[in-house]
């Protein structure tokens, strides 16, 4: 998401960013990060306007301190809660959720459940609905597919993965030349990497996944929990249909156009990916109609001004509270 709202410069006419983490670092590189993101945070302009994102456990450490910090040195503040573990954690941990929430000028939720956390625990917060944006630099393929379907993300329970490949052999027993190529980090999912018709591909690059996702057929994510996923608007970018689960975060990313099923269903998650696997023309019609749910929704171009509003807003509100021999 960082890097979509920087290389496209979503919602501003600059947008620069701070890695605070990744998830191969070493505890030394962590802290090294750390630091550099707090000192970056003190000397932060007054006129310039901080966007933290943060989702759950360690972030609300990470993140949330430097908010804390902009806050302290009345830095106008924007932030976005992501993270499917959001609620909970929340739920567990509300203080440090309320104190860390209530640093920002404006917060931005991702679903439902999120805006009612963040209205019992940051009450006089001013709260909007922005979707994530994706760029739609990737290009579209607009022939006609191979009988590829993607997923893309974490191989956990979480997403489904586990569905997945209990659906697969259910999938090839109709469609026997059927391909599925799994792209992500495994974490607690068994890979049975000998399963007929199946390709673990592993981590990529985002611009590797892109690839993937740009020219298979269609992409599956059968979630159990999920706050908006963003890959699910990669692929309406690239004008490749879905298969997901009707659950919180998903049923309006799809708009009413793409295949949803019940989690922990493999029967019906086989029986949704089948018609479009057999139909590469139907995929691309459902293609067509989410590449253009994106581009009034969640494209730059529609993301863009209302950023770009709460930015505006949050900066004036901040000059106004700010001590009067500090305002040019």
């Amino acid at each position: 998401m960082i890097a979509e709202l920087t290389t496209h410069c979503i919602g501003a006419d600059v947008v620069d960013h701070v890695i605070t983490r990744r998830r191969s670092d070493s505890v030394p590189l962590q802290v090294l990060r750390l630091f550099t993101a707090s000192w970056k945070a003190a000397r932060t302009s007054r006129d310039v306007v901080s966007h933290v994102h943060l989702s759950q456990r360690g972030s609300f450490l990470r993140e949330g301190g430097l908010a804390l910090l902009l806050r302290l040195r009345n830095c106008p503040t924007v932030m976005t809660v992501h993270g499917s573990s959001f609620v909970a954690f929340a739920r567990h941990h509300p203080r440090i959720v309320g104190v860390v929430l209530r640093s920002a000028r404006c917060i931005i939720y991702l679903s439902p459940e999120a805006r009612a956390v963040v209205a019992r625990l940051a009450p006089n917060t001013p709260v909007r609905l922005v979707p994530n944006p994706v760029g739609g630099s990737r290009g579209r393929v607009r022939k006609l597919r191979p009988e590829v379907a993607v997923f893309a993300g974490e191989l956990s329970t979480r997403k489904g993965v586990d569905t997945l490949l209990e659906a697969w052999p259910l999938v090839r027993r109709s469609r026997p030349r059927a391909e599925l190529i799994l792209v992500g980090a495994p974490k607690d999912v068994p890979l049975a990497t000998s399963m007929p018709g199946l390709t673990v591909a592993g981590p990529c690059t985002r611009h590797q996944t892109a690839a993937y996702i740009a020219s298979a057929r269609l992409l599956v994510l059968p979630s159990r929990s999920e706050a908006m996923p963003v890959v699910l608007t990669e692929a309406m970018a690239a004008a490749t249909p879905f298969v997901s689960t009707a659950i919180e975060g998903i049923v309006d990313l799809a708009n009413g156009d793409q295949p949803l099923v019940s989690p922990n269903d493999p029967a019906a998650l086989a029986a949704a990916l089948l018609p479009l696997l057999a139909d590469p023309h139907r995929a691309a019609q459902l293609g067509e109609r989410g590449y253009a749910h994106w581009r009034k929704t969640r494209s730059p171009e529609a993301v863009g001004p209302q950023l770009r509003e709460i930015y505006r807003a949050v900066l004036a509100q901040s000059c106004l509270d700010a001590p009067q021999d500090s305002v040019l």
